[in-house]
């Protein structure tokens, strides 16, 4: 498995995947986590399944996609 994460001044997100050794390469997406700095600093609510998150999971997933070059 590996974690590709992304930090705002108000969220941390992560997607997990699976890895591919053989190609070094990530595979299908295995599980996400959304937690919010403001509410929860010690990250203990996983927020992403949560449907009133739904349009911050897409936002940051969208950014983690692109890169940090494109996050501004």
């Amino acid at each position: 498995m590996m974690g590709y994460s992304i930090r705002t001044n108000q969220y941390r997100y992560v997607e997990w995947y699976s890895w591919n050794k053989e190609e070094n390469k990530k595979g299908e997406i295995l599980s996400n986590e959304l937690f919010d700095h403001h509410v929860d600093p010690q990250e203990n609510k996983n927020l992403a399944n949560d449907a009133g998150h739904k349009e911050t999971v897409d936002l940051l997933s969208r950014q983690l996609t692109r890169g940090w070059s494109h996050s501004r």
